[in-house]
């Protein structure tokens, strides 16, 4: 309404249009000059834009002198949000509305999904860069769908009114001003009218709202205001630390509006009175692992992963959502969890960009661009996890990575934690702004939000450094009153392939196979020439086996590729890889000049080029011949590294299979470095016991892994830092789907049983296990199908702030 039609009823008499003082003919006269639509207009006393029958009674029920001039103490001051959160704002919220508590006290949403119906990217409220300034600030209401993501701000009818009295609508500080947009109304297309997050220390803390009152005060009816949150809460625990303090996103959680009223016929003004609420914003919220998926996403890498999200979505009951742009590691960039208030609630994805990529970068996201278009829409939103400044050198990409969302494990509800714990990997990283795993920064930013504390497990033994290579939490608390954790157990591991090979195993039983592929066979050579083996005792005739392994005896640790079938008893090889030493597993004081020492390719058996057209015979290496025990096999996995040949048609990378037999009596450093693995898991279970309140409160589920990675001789000797990874495919890195767990492919044989995968079926009986085959595109690059792969869920089954106890 206009300010110049406001004047028809400056004193709460709206039926005196001609302002004389008197409701009478000549006021009837103006009515029904207005008579019909009238869009808006002072005959329209009900403010539904058409002047009728209702209009002309409300005139006449104030026919004669208006009553007196307003007097101050009957002014209504009266500013209200929804105080006792029943998404209702009544009498009922007035009671300690200028306070907030855990159990009383108003909540606003940040909102940060895009309801603009466009493939635009932009968020409705505002997103934040990788150095935290903000970017793309929208100040307008996105449409109707974008209503329900802005909180209500009440204001009561004044009462009678004079023209010298104003209303302001004030927060109370320039962190709150840059954290909201205030809107005149809740309607589709509104633009804010106080708040920014680009606001100076000398913009204005208030806005004027004088028309906006006395609107309501002549149509007697409730002001609804609204209001969006842009940040989420973030404090520094100290002065500058560890956040600068004038770090854009720092933002205390909590905003107060103050409704005041002055007299301005006076100087300086004399306030009239004022009301007061405090609202806070509604925390960002991780989602248990074993709440219903809703959708997997997963990237379309073609045939190389085809067997992955075949699995992932046969076992999730065809929730997979695919996406081709960005990265495999659909884990890495995101952790969706979400936000929520009484009136409304959305998903929301928090993103640490991928390497540093970023919006202002070519391409846009980069990495991440699959969160946009996937995931950003209506009531799914995005928010930057904060991280001062972006990486550079590969040490800090490094570091950057360990606030990736593979690095987020959230323990079930137990104990006072209703919500449940946060988990992240802990340990020293070159990062100087780092705790040593995940970063100072994003840590605190999960502790700002209150609700799901946090706990740090030791993951600087490992070359990625996330807690999810080797910890899932998966059930909450059962009858037995305690939550279950998938935990990786090398020692359950060498458990299996040492109870595998009976001790009297001699060269001719089954030597048990690792990463090999389709069927095998073994035997003993009776002798060989630099390219050919024979026994006696085999027929290689119509043999379909292309790949033989030599696993002891003479010439032990080489593995080939075979050309042709000489004979019943002789086949030849026409490319051979093998090392100077076979035990040369795991690497044992690494000079620091090293190029291995940077933990890339561990997994590789360290074959010294040149590779032979046959049998390696340099010292200490035995010639093959008489005695030395091969194994046959269909075909073998490749391990990652740079191409080891130039000539076609053989593999660029060096082929893995290896017995288990070779495993058992060969590989001492190796079986060393996966008793410290086993150490230290132990280690960190007792950490996990005591952030659930105890070890009654925990029982973990060991699932075989082995390691390797590099051995540091110390004293005392240990494992390198950030030098280990999963050998095996990661059992522990699991992913929930439907009502399945999926865990990668395991690659072991032994009697035609595949020993690890039976061990890990047993483990999580009755539930079912998906297999999803993870080597080329995830093993091979350091992770799993958890890394993989990521899911959107269900909310937690109750409103955060009324949790029920454990």
């Amino acid at each position: 309404m206009e300010e110049a039609q406001l004047t028809y009823c400056p004193f709460g008499c709206p039926a005196d249009l001609n302002g004389d003082g008197t409701v009478d003919g000549l006021d009837l006269g103006l009515l029904l000059g207005d008579w019909g639509d009238c869009p808006p207009c002072p005959s329209d006393f009900n403010g539904d834009l058409v002047v009728d029958g209702s209009d002309l009674g409300d005139l006449l029920s104030l026919w004669g002198p208006c009553p007196p001039e307003p007097d101050p103490k009957d002014l209504v001051i009266d500013l209200d949000a929804d105080t006792d959160r029943n998404d209702t704002i009544d009498d009922a919220d007035e009671a300690e509305e200028d306070g907030w508590t855990t159990a009383r006290g108003a909540l606003f949403l940040v909102n940060c999904d895009n309801d603009d119906g466009q493939a635009n990217g932009k968020l409705d409220g505002v997103r934040f860069d990788r150095n935290g300034a903000p970017k793309d600030e929208d100040f307008t209401i996105n449409g109707a769908d974008d209503e329900i993501d802005i909180t209500p701000l009440v204001i009561r009818p004044p009462g009678k009114l004079k023209p010298a009295w104003r209303f302001y609508m004030r927060v109370h500080n320039i962190s709150q001003l840059r954290a909201i947009h205030l809107f005149p109304e809740i309607k589709a297309g509104a633009t804010s009218i106080l708040g920014k997050t680009t606001a100076l220390d000398t913009d204005s803390l208030e806005v004027d709202i004088t028309d906006l009152v006395r609107a309501s005060a002549c149509r007697r009816v409730d002001r609804v205001m609204g209001f969006e949150g842009l940040k989420f809460r973030l404090v520094n625990t100290a002065v500058n630390d560890p956040f600068p303090d004038a770090y854009p996103m720092l933002f205390a959680g909590l905003v107060d509006f103050t409704l005041e009223a002055r007299d301005t016929s006076v100087g300086p003004p004399l306030i009239l009175g004022s009301d007061t609420v405090r609202l806070k914003v509604a925390p960002w919220i991780m989602v248990w692992n074993h709440r219903p998926s809703l959708e997997l996403y997963a990237m379309n890498l073609g045939a190389s992963n085809a067997d992955f999200r075949d699995k992932i979505n046969t076992g999730s009951g065809g929730q997979l959502v695919e996406y081709a742009t960005g990265s495999r590691w659909a884990q890495d960039d995101i952790e969706i969890g979400y936000s929520e208030t009484p009136r409304s609630r959305m998903h929301v994805t928090g993103y640490t960009l991928h390497h540093g990529s970023t919006f202002e970068a070519a391409g846009g996201l980069g990495f991440a661009q699959f969160m946009i278009d996937l995931l950003l829409k209506e009531d799914h939103g995005i928010y930057r996890m904060p991280h001062p400044g972006a990486p550079t050198t590969d040490d800090q990409k490094l570091a950057f990575s360990l606030d990736y969302g593979g690095n987020l494990e959230l323990m079930q509800a137990i104990g006072t934690s209703k919500l449940g714990r946060i988990c992240y990997g802990n340990g020293p990283g070159p990062d100087a702004s780092s705790t040593g795993g995940m970063s100072k920064f994003k840590v605190r930013f999960l502790d700002s939000q209150e609700v799901q504390p946090t706990f740090g497990i030791d993951t600087s033994w490992l070359n990625v450094g996330h807690v999810d290579e080797y910890v899932s939490f998966w059930k909450p608390k059962g009858g037995d009153g305690k939550i279950t954790v998938i935990v990786a157990s090398p020692q359950k591991a060498l458990d299996i392939v040492d109870t595998a090979l009976p001790a009297d195993a001699g060269p001719g039983s089954d030597p048990g196979l690792l990463f090999g592929l389709g069927a095998y066979t073994w035997g003993v050579a009776t002798s060989a020439t630099p390219n050919t083996l024979t026994d006696l005792s085999a027929n290689f005739e119509n043999m379909t086996y292309e790949w033989i392994r030599i696993y002891d005896g003479p010439g032990k640790g080489q593995i080939a590729h075979i050309d042709m079938v000489l004979g019943p008893n002789t086949l030849r090889i026409d490319q051979r890889w093998g090392p100077t030493d076979p035990t040369k597993f795991v690497i044992v004081g690494l000079p620091p000049d090293d190029p291995d020492a940077t933990g890339q390719g561990l997994d590789r058996f360290y074959y010294d080029p040149p590779k032979g057209p046959g049998w390696n015979s340099i010292p200490p290496v035995l010639p093959v011949g008489p005695g030395s025990a091969y194994v046959l096999m269909d075909g073998t996995l490749f391990n990652p590294g740079p191409p080891t040949l130039a000539a076609v048609p053989f593999p660029p990378n060096d082929p893995a299979a290896v017995t288990m037999k070779e495993v058992k009596d060969d590989f001492a450093d190796f079986r060393k470095l996966n008793t410290y693995a086993r150490d230290i898991i132990a280690a960190q279970r007792g950490v996990i016991e005591a952030a659930a309140g105890g070890a009654a409160n925990v029982t973990f589920i060991e699932v075989p892994v082995l390691y390797t990675g590099h051995l540091d001789p110390g004293p005392p000797e240990k494992i390198k830092a950030r030098t280990a990874r999963a050998w095996t495919p990661g059992a522990a890195n699991i992913q929930y789907g439907g009502t399945k767990l999926l865990i990668a492919k395991q690659r072991d044989f032994k009697g035609g049983t595949e020993l690890f995968k039976t061990s890990i079926d047993a483990a999580v009986a009755p539930s079912t296990a998906v297999y999803p085959d993870d080597w080329a595109e995830y093993h091979n690059n350091t992770g799993e199908v958890h890394c993989g792969s990521n899911a959107l869920r269900e909310f937690l089954p109750f409103k955060w702030w009324n949790p029920p106890a454990p």
